[in-house]
């Protein structure tokens, strides 16, 4: 009985061995080809996206390379590769392993996006989990040794110019870990590569995310041309970090020079509140400002800023400082799931005015703060001038008005009937070589 099983067994076997064999062996001849070619293009013929193949060539399935292939939208042509290789080891698989030696790309066109169909927006959960990287890990492993892109142009409805892109990456798939890097480079017709390099690892048991992502380009490159910054200064730029996301501490350096770089310590949450973000460190921006402005920012700006997202839509900025040696900011503000704003405040210091003089065009003293607070769900703003500032030789000493804007829905959806008051004093201007008294 046993032996007529195992008999049996290898009949079955030996048959599907056979018809494998088969399948492979018209696969390799034009007819099967052709057919295989019929039916992708026929497969996405209804589809948002449809796709023709010129030639399929290689000794299937190990090595399949696909040439004068096409992609249409209801536009029309939007993308083509004239090379699309894919060389793999099937029998890997017999060892639960997907090993994937080469894909490669080449002489690539991407004109433009894709216009696919709008799909609705799927309802937010009554009770939302926090978003997590943890994932169970499949019962297989994936390798891909290298993925080769060699010349994909992208036009310059993607970049605004066109661009040119070759990049060298690889990634696994293992029950401990998922990896990628490589480098990526973007060249323009005339100009030097922007070069992004990777090297990113998660864990699937915790979700853990490890991230070390870097940018560089020498003077005269893509990014600070896109920025439409002067000079088109060199470029070096890196964001680096690693936890859950609950609590992924992070850190992004760098820029274009001392003139125009961050230096800032991030930290991402993710409760069942909703996503969380925090941001403290410094920005360097007088090369990026209007000439006129640059002697304000000749020393970094400290940056700290406090700010969350919720599931219902909702937002808040739970609290911003911003300073520098001439002025100081403060700010919190709130915005309902309408994306009204329902509550704000903000308060500035200008401790020296002269350091504005050159700006205003005219000669400045004193000082000036000023203070607003936009209160019931968002119909009313209260706005305090005060200080002792001089303009021109005229001082206003003891200065403090205040506006008052009210409504009876929230001003920021611009009422038809907004109720406005104006309160304050000054002590007696002071005019230079006048006798006020």
């Amino acid at each position: 009985m046993l032996r007529r099983a195992l008999l049996i067994l290898a009949g079955l076997v030996g048959i599907l061995v056979i018809a494998v064999l088969g399948v492979v062996a018209v696969a390799n001849t034009d007819w099967g080809r052709a057919r295989i070619i019929a039916l992708v293009e026929d497969a996405t013929a209804s589809g948002p996206v449809r796709v023709s193949i010129g030639a399929i060539e290689g000794t299937l399935p190990g090595r399949i390379e696909l040439s004068d292939v096409a992609a249409y939208d209801s536009e029309g042509q939007f993308a083509r590769a004239g090379s699309l290789l894919l060389d793999w080891t099937l029998l890997d698989l017999l060892g639960g392993r997907v090993s994937v030696n080469l894909l490669a790309l080449a002489d690539a066109d991407l004109e433009r996006l894709p216009v696919l169909p709008e799909t609705p927006e799927e309802p937010e959960p009554a009770d939302p989990e926090p978003l997590s990287l943890r994932f169970e890990a499949p019962g297989i492993e994936v390798a891909l040794d290298r993925l080769s892109v060699d010349a994909l142009t992208l036009g310059p409805s993607i970049a605004g110019e066109q661009v040119t892109v070759t990049a060298d990456l690889s990634a696994a798939l293992t029950a401990d870990e998922v990896r990628a890097g490589g480098w990526v480079e973007a060249v323009r017709p005339q100009g030097p590569p922007a070069r992004a390099e990777i090297d990113a690892a998660l864990v699937p048991s915790s979700g853990v995310l490890r991230a070390d992502l870097s940018l560089r380009e020498p003077e005269g490159g893509l990014v600070a041309g896109l920025l439409d910054i002067e000079g088109r200064p060199p470029l070096a730029l890196s964001l680096t970090g690693q936890g859950g996301l609950d609590h992924w501490q992070g850190a992004l350096e760098g820029g274009f020079g001392p003139q125009a770089r961050l230096d800032l310590d991030l930290v991402v949450r993710s409760t069942e509140q909703g996503y969380g973000l925090a941001v403290d460190g410094s920005i360097a921006a007088s090369r990026l400002a209007p000439s006129d402005l640059r002697p304000l920012l000749s020393e970094p700006i400290k940056l700290a800023l406090n700010a969350q997202a919720r599931p219902d839509g909702s937002a808040s900025l739970d609290s911003l400082e911003v300073s520098l040696p001439e002025a100081s900011l403060t700010a919190s503000a709130a915005v309902d799931a309408a994306g009204t704003p329902v509550a704000a405040q903000a308060d500035l210091a200008v401790p020296e005015l002269a350091a504005f003089a050159d700006l205003a065009g005219t000669a400045l003293g004193g000082d000036l703060t000023l203070s607003a607070r936009l209160e019931e769900e968002g119909r009313r703003l209260v706005a305090t001038l005060g200080g002792a500032p001089v303009a021109d030789g005229i001082a206003l000493d003891d200065l403090a008005l205040t506006l008052t804007a009210q409504a009876d829905r929230a001003l920021a959806e611009l009422p038809a009937e907004i109720r406005v008051a104006l309160d304050g004093a000054v002590a007696t201007p002071q005019v230079e070589g006048i006798d006020t008294v």
